[in-house]
């Protein structure tokens, strides 16, 4: 994969204002909120925060393990089956649209 993102690994950070964000050694990456500030449920920042930088730092490894996995057993339908879902969601290009 040729993706150009902030460098890993990323961890999960609350800031002096309360919220919560995700950040590598050098610089800020983004704020996790809920929707609703004023319904806001305390502790599912945190808890996005730590599955967003989770999910990042274990990408390219899960990706390369599914990867091998279907190369090594072409003779396994469900290795290969679920291993090409696996890779295929991993790949797959996120493109957002406004709500309007």
């Amino acid at each position: 994969m040729n993706e150009k993102h902030t460098a890993l690994p990323w961890v999960a950070k609350q800031y002096e204002d309360g919220f919560w964000g995700i950040r590598n050694a050098q610089f800020s990456i983004c704020i996790i909120t809920v929707q609703d500030m004023d319904d806001r449920k305390h502790g599912e920042e945190s808890a996005n925060a730590a599955l967003i930088s989770r999910a990042c730092n274990s990408h390219h490894a899960l990706l390369r393990f599914a990867e091998e996995m279907v190369e090594r057993y072409p003779s396994s339908p469900w290795i290969t089956e679920q291993g090409k879902a696996a890779i295929a969601k991993a790949k797959e290009q996120y493109n957002a649209t406004p709500n309007n």
